[in-house]
């Protein structure tokens, strides 16, 4: 473990604000408009929080481990995701267009939300280094 593995990590409100987005926009795009947009956000928002867990591993572990945790777990994450739209597109569960709408708006709001966390516990580290 990395020594300054306390130092940088990831809250848990950010995990609570994914959780809760997940939760609560799946169940307002399946109740307010239709079941494969709910889906498609659901899709991204799993994969969003296995991005903060990828992220969480990697700031506790070396920095040469770092970037293996990070890009080894985006490319596991595109190819779930790639599975699960395969799926879904070729054999029509569910509506195409609403489950991509709902996939595409997640993976926005998710992949800002994974940014600004990164973003945020990289600054935290820096300042409490010493670093400008």
């Amino acid at each position: 473990m990395n020594p300054e593995a306390s130092t940088a990590h990831l809250g848990m409100g950010s995990l609570v604000l994914m959780a809760g987005l997940l939760v609560f926009g799946g169940l307002a795009l399946g109740l307010f408009w239709q079941a494969g947009a709910a889906a498609g956000w659901m899709a991204a928002g799993l994969l969003g929080l296995c991005a903060w867990w990828t992220a969480r591993l990697a700031f506790r572990a070396s920095p040469r481990a770092f970037f293996k945790l990070v890009f080894g777990g985006m490319l596991l994450r595109m190819c779930l995701l790639g599975i699960a739209a395969v799926l879904v597109l070729s054999f029509g569960w569910l509506d195409r267009i609403g489950f991509v709408a709902g996939l595409a708006a997640g993976v926005l709001v998710f992949l800002g939300l994974e940014i600004g966390v990164l973003n945020a516990a990289g600054r935290r580290s820096k300042a409490l280094k010493g670093e400008s």
